[in-house]
């Protein structure tokens, strides 16, 4: 429940500035648990010039992703079974798959 261990992009997407965004959120939602009582962050979305940011919190892990959207509106569509989905993401599918570098 720290600092990210692994950044990952893909090959067609260079920007990065939506990782310092995860980032900064992750570090204020530590800071204000630790000196309030507040229930623990299940999920959050933050919206970006280039998507929404969807950060997970996962056992005791959390997962961030870029969600590229079609209209500036466009919220993503997050719901348990979803939520779900990204906790048992494996990284390492990511790892080792062409279409994805690490930052």
């Amino acid at each position: 429940m720290g600092i990210p261990c692994d950044y990952f992009i893909t090959t067609h997407h260079t920007d990065t500035e939506w990782i310092q965004s995860a980032f900064q959120l992750l570090s204020l939602q530590q800071l204000i648990a630790s000196t309030m009582e507040l229930p623990a962050l299940e999920h959050v979305v933050i919206r970006t010039k280039t998507g929404n940011i969807a950060i997970i919190c996962c056992d005791r892990k959390y997962i961030a992703l870029l969600i590229k959207r079609a209209l500036p509106q466009e919220l993503p569509d997050i719901d348990s079974a979803w939520i779900a989905w990204a906790c048992h993401f494996e990284a390492t599918v990511v790892r080792n798959h062409p279409n994805f570098r690490a930052v």
